[in-house]
């Protein structure tokens, strides 16, 4: 973990549950098949406490077996389901006033999520906060290259020392990323996963995106 002391000089956001309050509509995609092929549902306290990265052990965590199963295909019933919804959904309150609040400092601001590209671009044009950010990186289709790779890339193109970012996330993967870059993070308690897992990682957590300002 970085020198808290240090100065911030780019801020790089997670997406999903970060920023985007997608939590209901990820237990509802969940419900969706787990009642479908475990019959039995998911609501968000056991959604919260399962979550993880890579999300397959998350849905074996939940009961289901992929040698019986093919996780390709649960994939499919889940991504058929939130890719559709998830312009619905809104962002979570005050993340647009603490994007223009880190404008004003400023200070960078850039997005890394584990979305595919293409599916984020549209998402951040369609809330229409694509112009707050520096840099946008979700993952690439079909590339065998996870966040932590996606992460060096966009470090590179900062041309930043790592003591001078920060990385706002909400959950136990971000922290994983964050302390792989050995960025300072801050944890969100309102996105995918509860804050008793994110209080574990020694970072700080916030319930209120308003509170990160204090730590630039």
């Amino acid at each position: 973990m970085s020198d808290t002391t240090s100065t911030v000089k780019h801020v790089i956001f997670d997406w999903n549950g970060t920023l985007l309050d997608d939590l209901g509509l990820a237990v509802s995609c969940v419900n969706r098949v787990t009642t479908k092929h475990l019959a039995k549902a998911t609501d968000a306290d056991i959604y919260r406490s399962n979550f993880q990265f890579p999300i397959q052990n998350f849905y074996e965590s939940l009961g289901f077996d992929f040698e019986s199963m093919a996780y390709e295909q649960l994939m499919h019933e889940y991504l058929s389901c939130f890719d559709v919804e998830v312009l619905d959904c809104g962002l979570h309150e005050n993340a647009i006033d603490l994007l223009a609040n880190l404008k004003v400092k400023g200070v960078g601001v850039s997005v890394l999520s584990a979305s595919e590209q293409n599916t984020l671009i549209n998402c951040l044009q369609h809330f229409d906060v694509h112009p707050f950010f520096d840099f946008c990186f979700g993952l690439s289709c079909g590339a065998a290259r996870g966040k932590i790779a996606r992460a060096q890339d966009l470090q590179t193109l900062l041309n930043e020392t790592s003591e001078n970012i920060l990385y706002v996330g909400d959950t136990l993967h971000d922290a994983e990323v964050a302390a792989e870059m050995n960025w300072r993070a801050v944890l969100f308690s309102g996105g995918h996963q509860n804050k008793g897992r994110l209080h574990a990682t020694g970072f700080p957590v916030v319930d209120d995106l308003r509170d990160i300002i204090s730590f630039v």
